[in-house]
């Protein structure tokens, strides 16, 4: 009877352990996949390797066949796998630590889970991420709700609506599910308490359907995470493969064509984005080109001879502004809170000519039609200051010929580079009686390990921090006052207001205690910049309080660390700055990315233009020019036009000196044939 106890006992902790229940799965064994977890190597054994492939189906596939696999570790980088012999959170290395995207690791664990019959083909059904969350609103709210894992089944069975993610607080059991996701709303997805979870439902119906949406292209470069990998395909047929791809949700593809050597193309799909992994795991390869899905962008573009107008529809009320790239003070719309927003481009002066106001392209082509295109990037920004990385830059077009002008979209590619050497002031110390507080301001890096950050990635995932120390000081801090500038101080984004609470949440959100025995504060935020400048200076003023600061409780119970001083608190401590200035400045940069513009349904009747090519036109009887080789060519005929002037006069002169009637005679000697009578006299010419 004993022994028979103790091997219950020994088989229930094994399980428990394990991951693995002493059932069998009455739904469907699936994986979920968890970012920013890395066990220690003393629980990996290497499960599957294959050098210069992609791993992730064969590992899964291997995963689930055994008893003795609760979760398995793939390393991208060495094209291997590695099986975790337990789950316990107790064995990780602690705290968790972030994945480095050098080493390119992803970490799935076994579960049963209900999912919908067309998703029990997909490898994973729901991905986790610790730390995170979604700034949206919420459809559906659950109470007492014993784990995250069965707040990820309730958005997998949803039937009211189409639940793409969910929120659970692992302190308050709290589970509230949404309709969007940090892809539909790519603003919304930021860092937050560890408490914390964000569970993205693998078995939606995408969001970006087919080709009727957008795709934004890496030239010369890859994502360093591949889950399948094919030879032998066009760059058609990699994009398509990636829509029809059954064993996990692709989120990107990336292309390589055939090399020197004569090798096969390969063709990689990626289960990942930059949505999931940050713009930093965009990887330079020279010659490939990735692409990933984008958000749709309801654009329409009509032409005439003398105006091209450009509308943008949105779902919600738009109150961001719509501008064409470096003409963002001569060339823009605001947003006035409705749903259809003109921007209106003209294209002629009242002298006929070409207005290059808005700096347009003018590209003229010389065939059997004469045609002229005239284009401009237009920013389409959905905070009126601050770019983020939801934004979009797409490049429009009209096409004026002989007959009526026709409405084009192509590419459009946005960069920005930023200087460099930038000095922070970010470090005060307060002189006081008492232990002496050193204030300092920081921008770290979530995604290296906390690192501080000088330089970052449009959208990249930051946190700001605000230390003190000592921690025992007796003064404690509140940040009454947070703004982001540009570089030239001509533009600014209000942070933190009077009251101190965040007037754009999503954008960035309230100040938080470190932990609650802490006086630093800290705040997570996705990387935004300037439209006409690349560095954003952070200044922040820090209020000091003699013992302990209360919160400030902001709209819908958001409390925050960043109230103005009450009137007890007005009284300045001897030797002791009441109020404190900091300042950190951070260079954004936007990645080189080229956004393939949405065609609405409106523009089915519109030309798309690539390559400079219109459809249906032959090659050969097509010549397009970039606008400074038009001028080139256009001054070098000028010039020889001026120089045939010159040439005709000179000859027309001599003619006239040598044709006079007393030198007919040498001319009929010096021209045979010269005929005197075909020779014009004018009235007041000597006979």
């Amino acid at each position: 009877m004993h022994l028979l106890l103790v091997i219950a006992i020994t088989a229930k902790i094994f399980y428990q352990t394990t991951g693995v229940s002493s059932q069998e799965c009455n739904a469907t064994t699936t994986f979920i996949k968890i970012a920013e977890r890395v066990p220690p190597q003393s629980n990996q054994i290497l499960l599957y390797s294959r050098p210069g492939s992609a791993v992730t189906i064969e590992c899964g596939q291997r995963c689930r066949a055994s008893r003795d696999c609760p979760a398995f570790l793939v390393n991208y980088e060495n094209s291997s796998c590695f099986r975790v012999i337990s789950t316990q959170m107790t064995q990780y290395v602690g705290p968790v630590r972030p994945i480095d995207v050098v080493t390119s690791t992803n970490y799935f664990e076994r579960s049963c889970l209900k999912v919908p019959a067309n998703c029990t083909s997909k490898l994973w059904a729901l991905e986790r991420a610790d730390g995170f969350e979604m700034i949206t609103a919420f459809r559906a709210i659950f109470s007492n709700i014993s784990s995250g894992e069965q707040c990820g089944q309730l958005c997998l069975v949803e039937r009211q609506f189409i639940c793409r993610s969910a929120r659970y607080n692992s302190r308050t059991g709290q589970c509230k599910l949404s309709a969007e996701d940090r892809r539909t709303q790519p603003d919304s997805y930021r860092g937050t308490e560890t408490s914390i979870q964000y569970w993205e439902n693998q078995c939606a119906a995408s969001a970006f359907p087919g080709k009727s949406c957008s795709l934004e292209e890496y030239p010369n470069s890859t994502m360093c995470c591949a889950d399948r990998l094919l030879e032998g395909l066009t760059q058609e047929k990699c994009l398509s493969r990636c829509e029809q791809e059954s064993n996990f949700t692709c989120r990107g593809s990336t292309f390589i064509p055939s090399g020197a050597s004569g090798q096969p193309t390969m063709c990689v799909l990626h289960g990942d984005d930059t949505s999931s992994v940050g713009p930093r795991a965009i990887q330079s390869l020279q010659g490939a080109t990735y692409w990933e899905k984008v958000p749709c962008l309801n654009l329409l573009v009509t032409c005439s001879s003398d105006l091209m107008k450009v509308t943008v529809h949105t779902d919600t009320a738009f109150n961001g502004r719509i501008y064409v790239r470096g003409k963002s003070e001569q060339c823009n719309s605001p947003g006035r809170g409705g749903r259809d927003t003109d921007l209106k481009i003209p294209l002629r002066s009242t002298q006929g000519r070409v207005d290059n106001k808005c700096g347009v392209m003018i590209v003229r082509s010389i065939g059997d039609q004469n045609r002229t295109l005239i284009s401009a990037v237009v920013i389409v920004q959905y905070n009126a200051i601050i770019q983020r990385r939801g934004d979009r830059a797409v490049k429009v077009a009209c096409m004026l010929d002989d007959s009526s002008p026709k409405n084009v979209t192509v590419g459009a590619s946005l960069s920005f580079a930023g200087p460099d050497g930038f000095i922070n002031g970010g470090t005060a110390v307060v002189n006081a009686s008492a232990i002496p507080p050193t204030v300092s301001l920081q921008i770290l890096d979530r995604s290296s390990g906390n690192r501080e950050a000088r330089e970052a990635q449009l959208g990249q995932d930051l946190e700001l921090r605000i230390n003190v120390e000592p921690q025992n000081s007796s003064y404690d801090i509140r940040v009454v006052h947070l703004i982001a500038t540009s570089q030239d101080n001509t533009q600014s984004f209000l942070l933190i207001d009077g009251r101190g609470c965040p007037p754009d949440e999503k954008t960035f959100p309230a100040l938080r205690r470190i932990s609650p025995d802490s006086k630093s504060l800290v705040a997570n935020f996705r990387a935004f910049k300037f439209p006409r400048s690349n560095v954003v200076k952070f200044n922040a003023t820090v209020h000091f309080c003699p013992g302990s600061c209360e919160p400030v409780n902001c709209e819908s119970g958001l409390i925050s660390y960043g109230k103005r001083r009450r009137k007890r608190e007005a009284m300045v401590t001897d030797n002791m700055f009441q109020e404190l200035p900091l300042q950190f400045a951070l260079i954004v940069h936007s990645p080189d990315i080229v956004s393939d513009a949405v065609l609405a349904p409106a523009l089915n009747n519109s030309e798309i233009i690539t390559a400079g090519v219109w459809p249906g036109t032959d090659d050969a009887d097509l010549v397009c020019m970039q606008w400074s080789t038009l001028l080139g060519v256009a001054l070098a005929w000028v010039l020889l036009q001026f120089v045939i002037l010159i040439a005709c006069y000179v000859a027309t002169h001599w003619r006239r000196r040598l044709t006079s009637p007393q030198d007919e005679h040498k001319l009929q000697d010096d021209f045979p044939g010269y005929d005197s009578s075909r020779h014009v006299h004018w009235a007041d010419e000597d006979k």
